[in-house]
């Protein structure tokens, strides 16, 4: 996982256009670590609006507008509000954000100088995907997406 997130890293900090720089992002992570759904949510006040997404359902969903609420509701505005990764391992644990695309996911917050930025989520379409060790390895690689957003 480590390595894959060095690869991920090295792709994207060499990047200064955001919307070039999203698009890249989620691909690049999606494809390396095989998830089936990369998101990355940007915080506009009491929202976290999505930015970027994979695949054809994201598509649909940035055209829809999509947003979540940055309280309890979603893993990703738990993940923000609390600046810290939340795992939710099957659809009993928690409200997935997108639900018809997975059985788990993961929410990372992205903060940069102690800023929240947004959250990066990725989602598995096998439920209890991500050990708990993943969280700190992709946390690592949040951070680097956080910190390539601010640069661009």
């Amino acid at each position: 996982m480590l390595e894959a997130a060095a690869r991920v890293s090295q792709v994207i900090t060499s990047i200064l256009d955001l919307e070039d720089l999203f698009h890249v992002a989620v691909n690049t992570i999606s494809e390396e670590y095989g998830f089936s759904f990369t998101a990355i949510f940007l915080l506009e006040g009491e929202w976290a609006v999505l930015k970027a997404a994979q695949g054809q359902r994201g598509l649909s969903l940035l055209e829809e507008g999509h947003r979540v609420k940055v309280d309890d509701s979603t893993i990703v505005g738990q993940a923000i509000r609390q600046r810290e990764a939340r795992l939710a391992r099957s659809h009993q644990d928690a409200p997935l954000d997108l639900v018809l695309l997975s059985f788990s996911e993961m929410a990372l917050p992205l903060i940069v100088k102690d800023v929240a930025l947004g959250a990066l989520s990725v989602h598995s379409t096998h439920p209890d995907a991500f050990a708990d060790e993943d969280m700190r390895a992709l946390q690592s690689l949040a951070d680097q997406v956080a910190i390539a957003i601010a640069a661009a």
